[in-house]
């Protein structure tokens, strides 16, 4: 997504640079410039106080916010923050953990009340809100705030993967289940059908699914990928499935429809687009998951049916031209309104 805004800009002839955590691969090759930063506080806050922006664009989710947020304000920089996920603008909205002692629990509980009201003081000091999910809009009740949808980066390397296959799309993290893709490719394993899990895996307890005997014949993990294999991943699948709660607008949703494949989310739809779009199936249960995963795996013509709608939907609504004129036009409000 920063590539694809800071491109954008760049093209409607905005300055823009790009302030880069851990730094971009080969910056040279790309359009607008880029200045690597280290993963600090202090060293975001020593790059934006010389670069002496306009304004600042915010796309780093919690991380670093509330001392970036405060230093900026002391010196009369204005930030829009963009919000990725629920989180962001529920700032006390808690996760709870699994497999750990009611002591631990409570101990992350406080944790993250304690970082609920820092955020929260943090937020009342932005310019401005963008939110990439109409229906979070509202959550904060900022003056300055927009919807601006995520835009999809659909480029693909083609993948040599026999279908019949689902593929499951994100880091391995608890609160995205996905231990529950793994008990569809065993609960239906008479299908045919594999099933293809790709992403970093930033939890431990699920280091098992690198381990051919311990995971059914049907599955198998891929780990991390480019955007571009993993696009092409996606292409040749049957469908996405989601099996992980409410966030903001998880950018492989757009990437799955904008190739023209269905998604099949087990609670979370996205400003009721899957039923509102006939782009998909939004299932509710376990039981109704898998009756949802062996229907769209043998009906191909609404599997066809449903990918271009959500392809119709994509080019119609997600279009990054459109999105980067209703930053710019947002940001010129809130840079006037100072």
């Amino acid at each position: 997504q920063c590539h694809l805004i800071a491109s954008g800009l760049h093209e409607a002839g905005v300055e823009a640079t790009y302030l880069a955590v851990r730094g971009v691969e080969d910056a040279t090759k790309l359009p607008y410039p880029v200045l690597n930063t280290e993963d600090s506080a202090r060293g975001i806050i020593k790059n934006c106080l010389e670069l002496k922006p306009d304004i600042v664009y915010w796309r780093y989710n919690k991380k670093h916010f509330n001392e970036v947020m405060s230093a900026l304000h002391a010196e009369g920089i204005p930030l829009i923050f963009s919000s990725s996920n629920a989180y962001d603008l529920k700032p006390f909205r808690l996760r709870p953990a699994i497999g750990v002692s009611l002591l631990k629990q409570w101990k992350r509980y406080a944790g993250q009340l304690l970082r609920g009201f820092k955020h929260n003081k943090a937020l009342k000091l932005v310019s401005g809100i963008v939110c990439n999910n109409e229906a979070q809009i509202n959550w904060q009740k900022h003056k300055h705030r927009i919807y601006i949808p995520n835009s999809p980066f659909l480029e693909y390397e083609e993948q040599e993967f026999e279908p019949p296959y689902a593929v499951w799309v994100g880091n391995l993290k608890y609160h995205k289940n996905p231990d529950m893709f793994v008990d569809l490719a065993k609960d239906l394993a008479h299908t045919g059908l594999r099933f293809v899990m790709i992403g970093h895996m930033e939890d431990a307890r699920f280091k098992y699914l690198e381990d051919e005997q311990k995971v059914p014949a049907n599955f198998e993990y891929l780990g991390k990928q480019p955007i571009e294999k993993t696009n092409g991943y996606i292409k040749g699948s049957h469908f996405l499935v989601h099996t992980g709660g409410p966030e903001g607008f998880p950018n492989v949703f757009l990437q799955t429809w904008g190739l023209s494949k269905p998604v099949i989310s087990l609670e979370f739809d996205p400003a009721g687009l899957i039923l509102s779009e006939s782009i998909g199936r939004l299932s509710g249960s376990y039981d109704q998951l898998k009756k949802d995963v062996a229907e769209l795996n043998e009906n191909e013509a609404l599997r066809t049916e449903l990918g271009d709608n959500a392809r119709s939907m994509i080019t119609s609504r997600f279009v990054k031209e459109l999105n980067v004129k209703k930053l710019i036009d947002f940001m010129q409000t809130v840079i006037k309104d100072q």
